[in-house]
């Protein structure tokens, strides 16, 4: 471990060792950038890591080359070599200080590579040549290079020859792409008898013939990808005998000759993609294949499947996916007892057979979707019982069999979305909706373990009973998207108590729900539990985007959106941002908004007098409501109507009330200025409020009539302070904290016994009072603004020096700033620098001048912040690009935070909010605290401010002209005022 630390060390003090001439930053990766000669050099990397060296101009030697010291001596991982002449590489040893190099990139090269380019290079496993100027294969290269593994060619035009490999030193990679191969002839690879992994791809080349890969015979991994191969001769294949994967994607494949995979025993994964033209599969194209696992043919125009796959009993895997397939073979499955999964979607299949499945006993998932199937047969997955997921998602299906999924009995996930399914049996010899009126189980029924069913986007209006009992580990039913128009009480009691029913964007307007309880019993939404009742539910409903028709039939549902709950069990119910869409009076308000008390229903018309516009039901308060202009002649009983009292709203006083059985009157805001009817038993509350009523009604008081009277300008005065004793004791005022005089006073904090008396004295005191209050304000407001001047003239004139003592903190701080800035900003340093020092007379620390040669940096940078009243940060792009700066700040603020005292002054040299390096606590601290601008007018000013004063000193109340006490005393207060312009309590527990 010591090594290691003195390893990195040693390599942490390299990266600021710049060379001569060379130009230098650190970050992320060290960068130098060198004059060569006649040219420009870069090198960028890490340290026993990487190096990539950049070539701008090719006129120079290797003597000319900087020591760059990557290596130190060791192997060097990988050399990236871009735009430079491949002479250069045995240059590259010397200057980067490495014996070899393991992996080598050449980009953009100049010349071609030649043996004595590598000779210098050691071992090597790993060559690419990228855009190179070669035209040939650097065989040469390959052969000397005897540790060289891998070898890649790729965007660098190419011709093959037979026989190029035939003497090179076997290699186990090689990829020769995007080169231009126009033709693959005989024994192109011969030679290579240990490659396992050939990519030929991006070329030309439009045939492979039965020799063209003749010597691979350990060759496992063929890509022929992106070509334009039209034909594969049937037995180009056979000389790798050991093939276990080969991908043919972006081809013009006419067809798959027989015997174009035969005796291939190890052959595991076949992907053919993409195929220009329509590709015709013979029968047994792929038959006999013992190790086959992964068949893809996707994207191939295949329209026809015979028996292409017979004695390939190992296939897991067999994708169809975007062909033009019309009709699968009964007996297509029988020989693919381990397929796990099918993929058939996004083809033309009208049809699906009765037990054409019925071989998959392995079958895992299914895709049917972007079909066009209109039926699912009875039986059609029958015996599947490994099968777990089936998507038949953008058909026409219209109907699904009861038997359909029989015997899928593991099935945990069907989609069946953007379809036309009603899930209703067809209709035989009676009209079909005696059948949507029928409580009928869905298809889905026997499908005990299934937890996720989606319907989305079809045609369904009913929520089916074995949803509810029978499928209890649902999770996620989607409904969204379909016909459901109206809900109800049962449609909600799902077994499963963490189900999330999706039944957003339907035409929903009415969701009928059970009362939750009286609103009489409780004054706060309460959960009421039934007996049946014995665990909570964490179900969902989600009901966003219907059109909601917002009467007294969603009353329930509002009152469970407040906590009111049925059950316990009962799922959670979300409107999110559904709105009503009726009645006109709430048209656009979100529901969750409404109150309960809003949703009500019109009365029938024969139920609502001609002299009222109002004739409502309202469940909220359990009464029949009526507005009217004048004194109704009769009332409809409130119990036809589920309701118990009757409120009345008139807009002109009556004359009489006694033949009224009213729960409320409400004469609110008719401009009343006097009551002209009598109080009567029969009407329990009336609303007096908004009137002009000066008049105490203390009639309606003695009867004990409930009273609404807030908002009338009652006179408050000697003569009726009786009444007005009456009305603070009267229990029946319901507004009685809102009841006012017609001065504005709340007559319940009224004063009887004041009433009578003059109010002049109080007046008076409390002008006086605000009017000194107004003084010592604005006295102290002055004392705030010129603190620090005033404070500054009194230590410079040496007045009251009883007054001030040292800043403890800051007392032996060597410097009073520490400046901290990037390198490359260094211009605005030598113009802040004469201001501190000269104008401000400051002690100033900078690196440059004041740092110890040799020194640990990070030990310099917090003893420089440590000795020093206050840190000044130069804030620009290059200062978050430095990685020390950014150290200075953080030393620098944290001591801040540490002393609770404020350290750090920010100086922005432009703006940088939105680099992408500005870390969070930088962000933080110039949101928590002022900073100065470099091209501020009043920089100067406010610079000046935020310093510290030249002598330190901090400024303490205390009472200068009393005669110090010989005897101990417990001071309770000694007041400074800090170097932060801060009052600050001192005192200590014992003073001598």
């Amino acid at each position: 471990m010591l090594l290691l630390l003195l390893a990195g060390l040693v390599s942490a003090a390299l990266a600021f060792d710049c060379p001569t001439n060379c130009s230098c930053a650190t970050g992320d990766e060290l960068e130098y950038y060198c004059p060569v000669a006649d040219a420009h050099v870069t090198f960028k990397g890490r340290f026993h890591e990487y190096a990539i060296v950049h070539c701008q101009g090719t006129n120079f030697t290797c003597d000319d080359l900087p020591t760059i010291n990557f290596g130190n001596s060791m192997p060097l991982p990988s050399l990236g070599v871009k735009t430079c002449p491949p002479s250069i590489l045995p240059c590259l040893n010397q200057a980067l200080n490495t014996p070899s190099i393991g992996y080598v990139t050449l980009i953009d090269t100049t010349e071609p590579l030649e043996l004595e380019d590598v000779q210098e290079l050691g071992d090597v496993k790993n060559l690419v040549i990228m855009n190179g100027a070669d035209r040939k294969i650097p065989i040469t290269v390959i052969n000397y290079l005897k540790t060289l593994e891998n070898f890649r060619m790729t965007s660098t035009p190419l011709s093959l020859h037979s026989n190029d490999f035939s003497n090179s030193t076997p290699l186990v990679f090689l990829e020769l792409s995007m080169a231009g191969i126009k033709e693959v002839p005989d024994d192109a690879f011969n030679g290579l008898e240990r490659l396992k992994t050939l990519n030929v791809w991006g070329n030309r080349f439009s045939e492979v013939r039965v020799n063209a890969l003749r010597g691979l015979s350990s060759l496992q991994i063929l890509s022929l990808d992106s070509n334009h191969i039209a034909k594969m001769a049937a037995g180009s294949l056979n000389h790798a005998p050991l093939l276990k994967t080969i991908s043919l994607v972006r081809n013009q494949l006419v067809e798959l000759p027989p015997g174009l995979f035969q005796n291939l025993t190890k052959l595991e994964n076949i992907t053919i993609q993409s195929n220009a033209v329509a590709l015709r599969l013979h029968n047994h194209s792929f038959s006999n294949l013992p190790s086959l696992k992964n068949l893809i043919l996707e994207d191939c125009g295949i329209k026809l499947l015979e028996q292409p796959i017979s004695g390939s009993y190992n296939i897991q895997h067999l994708s169809l996916y975007s062909n033009e397939i019309e009709h699968i073979p009964l007996s297509f499955f029988k020989d693919m007892p381990s397929l796990q999964r099918l993929d058939l979607s996004y083809n033309r299949i009208k049809k699906l057979d009765s037990g054409v499945f019925q071989a998959l006993k392995n079958l895992e998932f299914l895709n049917l979707n972007r079909n066009h199937l209109e039926v699912l047969p009875d039986f059609l997955f029958s015996g599947l019982k490994k099968l777990n997921h089936v998507s038949i998602e953008n058909n026409y299906l219209t109907h699904i069999s009861e038997f359909t999924f029989q015997g899928a009995i593991n099935l945990q996930t069907i989609s069946l979305k953007s379809n036309q399914l009603t899930l209703h049996p067809f209709p035989q010899s009676v009209n079909e909706d005696y059948y949507t009126n029928l409580n009928v189980m869905s298809p889905f029924e026997n499908l005990l373990e299934l937890k996720n069913l989606y319907l989305n986007d079809n045609s369904i209006n009913t929520m089916f009973e074995d949803w509810n009992l029978i499928l209890t580990k649902l999770e996620n039913l989607d409904l969204s998207y379909n016909n459901f128009t109206m809900l109800q009480q049962l449609d909600f009691q799902f077994l499963s108590n963490k189900v999330t029913v999706d039944l957003r964007h339907n035409n929903i307007t009415s969701i009928i729900l059970d009362n939750a309880t009286s609103p009489d019993d409780f004054k706060s939404p309460i959960d009421y539990k039934s007996p049946e009742s014995s665990k909570s539910s964490t179900s969902s409903i989600l009901l966003d985007n219907n059109p909601l028709m917002c009467d007294c039939g969603m009353y329930n549902l509002a009152l469970r959106l407040k906590g009111y709950k049925y059950i316990n069990a009962e799922p959670k119910f979300v409107l999110g941002n559904a709105k009503c869409e009726s009645p006109q009076r709430l048209n656009g308000d979100l529901f969750i908004n409404v109150s309960p008390s809003d949703l009500n229903c019109d009365l029938p018309v024969e139920a609502c007098m001609q002299n009222c516009s109002v004739c409502e039901m309202r469940p909220g308060k359990e009464d029949l409501f009526f507005k009217c202009t004048s004194k109704p002649q009769f009332f409809p009983n409130p119990l036809d109507f589920n309701a118990k009292t009757i409120s009345l709203r008139l807009y002109e006083q009556p004359t009489y009330i006694n033949d009224l059985n009213l729960q409320l009157l409400n004469l609110s805001n008719i401009g009343l200025k006097e009551i002209t009817f009598e109080p009567s038993n029969s009407v329990k509350s009336i609303d007096f409020s908004k009137n002009n009523l000066t008049k105490i009604p203390v009639e309606f008081l003695k009867l004990n009539t409930t009273l609404y009277l807030s908002n009338n300008p009652f006179k408050c005065e000697c003569g009726n302070t009786e009444e007005i004793l009456l009305l603070k004791q009267s229990r029946y005022i319901k507004d009685l904290d809102k009841i006012t005089c017609e001065n504005g006073d709340k007559i319940l904090l009224k004063d009887i016994n004041s009433l009578c008396s003059s109010k002049r004295a109080a007046v008076i005191a409390i002008a006086t009072f605000l009017v000194l209050f107004l003084t010592v304000a604005i006295f102290l407001a002055i004392i705030y603004r010129f603190s620090r001047t005033i404070l500054v003239f009194l230590i410079e004139k040496g007045l009251f020096p009883s007054c001030f003592v040292d800043d403890q903190v800051d007392k032996n701080k060597e410097f009073d700033v520490f400046i901290s800035y990037a390198h490359k900003d260094r211009e605005f340093l030598t113009k802040l620098l004469p201001k501190l020092e000269t104008d401000f007379g400051l002690k100033t620390c900078v690196h440059y001048r004041d740092w110890a040669v040799g020194d640990f940096i990070p030990d310099q940078i917090n003893r420089s912040v440590e000795n020093s009243r206050r840190t000044i940060i130069l804030l620009s792009d290059n200062f978050l690009e430095s990685d020390y700066a950014n150290m200075e700040f953080r030393a620098a603020n944290n001591l801040a935070l540490k002393e609770g005292k404020t350290r750090v002054i920010l100086i922005l040299l432009h703006d940088i909010t939105k680099h992408e390096k500005l870390s969070d606590e930088l962000k933080l601290h110039m949101k928590m605290n002022t900073y100065l601008k470099w091209d501020d007018f009043r920089f100067s000013e406010r610079l000046e401010k935020a310093l510290p004063l030249k002598n330190n000193k901090k400024f303490v109340l205390t009472n200068v002209f009393k005669q110090v006490q010989e005897k101990s005393v417990k001071p309770g207060l000694n007041v400074h005022l800090n170097s932060n312009g801060q009052l600050v309590n001192m005192a200590i527990k014992d003073v001598v």
